[in-house]
């Protein structure tokens, strides 16, 4: 940035002066600039370096080329250079891209002869899509660096300023600005983990809960489907989801006298991205079990025992029909203790007529 000066000076009495020159520089009686500025007493100098101290003496001279000496010196100070700090491009980035580094350069308090401790500060003008950067600076040095970054799932644009200041109390200030650009990207949805299930022969699972969802596409939208690993166990078209928007559920049954292990995945669609999550079905080959009574308990439901053989594991199964091919799991894991194991059915109706059966899980 420049600056100028006003320079005046009375005129010489001597009769035989036709002009004046006026001499400058950085340096007292060192002048490296010499300006004939005619017969005139007001010259103005131009073209100063801002923030520089500058020293001027004037001298008169005659038409026969005689020149005096020079007048009294005066200094002049131009002022607070402007701080510097080059230029940054427009920048565009993916959503979700996660943190930049954009180069500083260029920077300085304005002036060779300028010293002034630099801070450097950051602005976005959309917090929301691009939060407020972060400047790694330690003045004096003529390099730093931008650190910023978009917001989760956030697209759109900011304006980012970076501006540069040397503390003083004018021309203090220099700002440079650019737009940062955050390309829309579709996201994946998601979908919860399942844990592994444990289930006997001819029986199914339970309604297993997912949770499923999407940035950008709702829920009642996405697509939910089911893969087996072993479809001789667990024929695909056999694993049925319901539920609707967000909650869903899953229930797997296996071919009927079929054991062994299947990997269930699952997966959910936007249409344009996937992602499945799977869990480990395990269905036990189970060996009935010879039950050798069955009686009601007075107000405490039916009692069900049979002959077992200690530290073997065994589960009750019942179904409240010959015609129903299935058996349901009644019972978690019992291990027996004695040669004779038994179990309450507490969920027992009044006039419900119920099969039991027990079997050998190992």
């Amino acid at each position: 940035m420049a600056a100028g000066a006003i320079l005046a000076w009375d005129p010489s009495p001597d009769p035989r002066v036709v002009g004046y020159k006026v001499y400058y520089g950085p340096r007292s009686l060192r002048y490296t600039n010499i300006i004939d500025v005619g017969n005139v007493t007001v010259n103005i100098v131009s073209g100063l370096r801002t923030g520089a101290t500058y020293f001027f003496a004037v001298s008169a001279y005659t038409s026969l080329g005689f020149e005096s000496d020079f007048s009294n010196e005066i200094s002049l100070s131009t002022g607070n250079a402007l701080p510097t700090l080059n230029a940054l491009a427009n920048v565009a980035i993916d959503e979700d891209s996660g943190a930049r580094v954009i180069p500083l350069s260029g920077i300085s308090p304005g002036s060779s002869n300028e010293n002034q401790r630099l801070t450097i500060t950051a602005t976005s003008s959309n917090p929301d899509v691009i939060p407020t950067p972060s400047v790694s600076y330690v003045s004096p040095n003529t390099n730093g660096a931008l650190i910023f970054g978009p917001s989760p799932n956030a697209n759109g644009s900011a304006v980012i300023t970076i501006t540069v200041n040397d503390g003083q109390a004018q021309n203090n200030l220099l700002s440079r600005s650019f737009v940062v650009t955050v390309r829309p990207v579709n996201d994946v949805p998601t979908i919860s983990s399942i844990s592994n299930q444990r289930i006997t022969q001819d029986t199914s699972t339970s309604p297993i809960p997912i949770l499923i969802g999407d940035v950008e596409t709702p829920a009642t939208n996405l697509t939910l489907s089911a893969s087996s690993s072993n479809p001789a166990l667990v024929p695909s078209n056999s694993i049925v989801s319901d539920g609707s928007g967000s909650n869903r559920t899953v229930t797997v049954t296996p071919a009927g006298g079929a054991s062994g292990v299947a990997v269930i995945t699952l997966s959910v669609s936007d249409g344009t991205a996937e992602v499945s999550t799977a869990f480990q079905l395990t269905v036990i080959a189970m060996t009935e079990v010879k039950i050798v009574a069955a009686a009601p308990v007075l107000s405490s439901g039916f009692l069900v025992k049979w002959q077992s053989v200690p530290g073997h594991t065994y589960r009750v199964c019942v179904k409240d029909s010959l015609n129903d091919p299935r058996w349901s799991d009644l019972s978690s894991d019992i291990v027996a203790r004695g040669y004779t194991s038994s179990w309450t059915d507490i969920t027992l109706t009044q006039r419900q007529r119920r099969f039991y059966k027990v079997r050998l899980v190992d």
